[in-house]
């Protein structure tokens, strides 16, 4: 429906439109795969495509952030996925960019690292304060973690809705639990009302 094309366009990687898009200068994305270099070092995939020659403390200050200063000096290929998606995200935030894109930056996780990942996420958001765009199949997550949800549909976009809920979020929240019968109800999902159960 075009949430991935969307996240190009904002990134300027996909130029091949028409009309006019503002985006803030400084901006990174972190892709669904989290393509490391395997055989390089963590800290030295975090500070890939960087200009000039920054150094490794620009590197293990972000990795910090992320709780992965013990890897630091690990090959890429020995991470795990949990950990090669908080590099992925590293790799963003060193840029610190204003507009943060993450491309289902969550779907190969399993469900409590993904849970660890989206409470990071949310506190890095909160200490960092640059907007964040992230597109996800997963209306929990949705709820969970945005201010405003948008529902797309053949490349356009079909619904918005704002998450009223203050942080931090329960899932079990009703008012929570009733957009996301909601949002399932607008995607055509027979679960709905199992889900909203």
């Amino acid at each position: 429906c075009g949430k991935s094309t969307l996240l190009h366009i904002l990134a300027g990687l996909d130029r091949d439109i028409t009309g006019t898009v503002l985006v803030p200068r400084r901006k990174a994305f972190a892709f669904q795969a989290t393509r490391p270099t395997p055989w390089q070092k963590v800290w030295r995939n975090v500070l890939l495509g960087l200009p000039g020659k920054p150094e490794r403390a620009v590197a293990e200050r972000v990795l910090a952030e992320v709780g992965l200063t013990h890897r630091a000096g690990s090959r890429s290929r020995a991470l795990s996925e949990g950990e090669a998606q908080r590099a992925s995200l590293a790799r963003a935030l060193v840029r610190d960019p204003d507009l943060l894109l993450l491309d289902e930056p969550f779907g190969t996780l399993d469900a409590p690292t993904r849970a660890e990942a989206r409470r990071l996420l949310g506190e890095l958001w909160q200490r960092r304060g640059c907007a964040v765009v992230l597109v996800t199949h997963d209306v929990a997550e949705a709820v969970l973690l945005a201010d405003r949800v948008l529902v797309m549909e053949e490349g356009a976009i079909a619904y918005e809705t704002t998450v009223e809920p203050d942080r931090p979020r329960d899932i079990t929240d009703p008012r929570l639990t009733e957009l996301r019968a909601e949002l399932l109800a607008r995607l055509g999902s027979d679960t709905a009302t199992a889900e909203a159960a």
